[in-house]
């Protein structure tokens, strides 16, 4: 979806056309990966999973691990957590492209920080290049979108809020108020 990274300059040129099918684009791959998803299921068993998998999912965490050769004395503990989506730079910029606020003092705002720590230096600041283009005042692709002058685009947002809802309920609550009154 490199197309989002153009989303302020369409909302700039109020290019409602290019917008919608934005919009319409990212209810589409939300859709592709929601599928994705839910067939990873059945490709491993159950058991498999528990006994094979999730131990090496659970990284390091809370005891750590001594790692020898590294590290300024030769050695170093390390206490890293397993993987998460949240460690991907695309799901914090879909977070932020659709408006999804973590408060500053919450425990996701603090997830999402910590996640950063986890990703290459690149795209921690590839992550922070983009969280600085929602400023409060700023007019973003979401805070555009509440106030369509097309009703195609008004169509594109409320099916993205359907595939939203559909997928994490959690997440159509936070993109479907404003933030003003929220």
């Amino acid at each position: 979806m490199p197309r989002i990274f153009d989303s302020f300059a369409l909302v700039a040129a109020q290019a409602e056309a290019e917008l919608t099918a934005l919009f319409g684009d990212l209810a589409d791959v939300l859709k592709d990966l929601r599928e994705i998803f839910l067939h990873a299921k059945g490709l491993v068993s159950v058991e498999e999973f528990y006994d094979v998998y999730r131990p090496l999912l659970g990284a390091f965490w809370p005891d750590g691990i001594w790692l020898d050769g590294v590290g300024d004395g030769g050695r170093e503990l390390v206490k890293w957590k397993g993987p998460s989506a949240g460690q991907s730079t695309m799901f914090v910029v879909f977070d932020l492209f659709l408006g999804i606020v973590h408060g500053q003092e919450t425990a996701s705002r603090h997830f999402q920080e910590e996640m950063l720590q986890y990703m290459p230096p690149k795209h921690v600041n590839f992550v922070q290049d983009f969280r600085a283009n929602f400023a409060e005042d700023a007019l973003t692709p979401r805070s555009y979108a509440f106030f369509p002058k097309s009703l195609a685009l008004s169509g594109a947002v409320l099916g993205l809020n359907t595939v939203i809802f559909s997928t994490d309920s959690r997440r159509f609550a936070a993109f479907s108020c404003t933030s003003a009154f929220c």
